[in-house]
């Protein structure tokens, strides 16, 4: 059976494991340390109805860890968006923190109407590429609340990234 994940959520205090989301559900894998890293399930496969935060989201396309809050994250979905906190120790109960909202609340993101992947910046605390269909744009998220988010990079086309260039 082939399924397609869409994001990957860390296990707050749970080194080496996480939730795969796919659909509407998702399943806890654990992921060893060391050549060749074996994976094992360690709970599920379940719903999203077991995730209360989550009501009313049929699949999640992205997930954002919220800088310097440690076991929060922003769920991104379509053009909506809620922000999660998942809490230390089992069962890593989740509770909404804000949201749902739309995208159209984040200023750097003007113009897009879906998310589809966001890939941490390595060498830049707080910084993202938010990819969506074939363009990116690089945002800086600052610490403290409300969070503010601003363009670094961008918007531009995935044209520009030469490792991209090939794919077909």
């Amino acid at each position: 059976m082939s399924v397609r994940i869409d994001a990957a959520v860390p296990v707050p205090d749970q080194h080496g494991q996480f939730w795969l989301l796919y659909g509407g559900k998702y399943v806890r894998i654990h992921l060893a340390g060391g050549e060749p890293h074996e994976d094992s399930v360690v709970s599920g496969p379940g719903t999203f109805e077991e995730w209360p935060s989550l009501a009313g989201f049929d699949r999640v396309d992205a997930v954002v860890p919220v800088p310097d809050q440690h076991s929060q994250f922003w769920f991104l979905s379509g053009d909506r968006y809620v922000r999660i906190r998942l809490a230390d120790g089992e069962p890593h109960e989740d509770t909404v923190v804000r949201g749902p909202g739309s995208l159209d609340e984040w200023p750097s993101l003007a113009g897009f109407d879906r998310i589809d992947a966001v890939v941490p910046v390595p060498d830049q605390y707080g910084q993202f590429w938010f990819l969506s269909g074939d363009r990116y744009v690089r945002i800086r998220l600052a610490d403290g609340e409300p969070h503010e988010d601003t363009v670094v990079r961008g918007p531009g086309s995935l044209d520009e990234w030469p490792s991209l260039a090939k794919l077909q």
